[in-house]
């Protein structure tokens, strides 16, 4: 979801460098940036609402176990918040360039 910006950005700009437009390759991108981060965690946190309410409403039905609405909260819970403090730890130690 996040990677598809820069499928609608990308054109957009080889579109403005085209036509003329003066600067399109000085534009700081400090604003893209912070805009993606504060999208990525607005993702985050509403994929982590939502299936915590999934959760809840499994446990909640009575068609199905409560034992699988459990499951499905706690993986939640786990998932989101553990994924980001994984890959903030992780993800510098990958991509570090070894020396030939």
């Amino acid at each position: 979801m996040l990677m598809g910006v820069s499928a609608f950005a990308a054109p957009a700009e080889g579109q403005a460098y085209l036509d003329g437009i003066e600067g399109v390759a000085q534009v700081d991108p400090d604003l893209a940036d912070e805009a993606q981060v504060a999208t990525f965690l607005v993702v985050i946190v509403l994929l982590l609402v939502s299936n915590v309410l999934l959760g809840v409403a499994v446990w909640r039905s009575r068609t199905l176990p409560r034992w699988a609405g459990g499951i499905w909260i706690s993986s939640a819970l786990l998932l989101y918040p553990l994924g980001l403090v994984i890959s903030a730890y992780y993800l510098p130690l990958t991509a570090r360039r070894r020396a030939p």
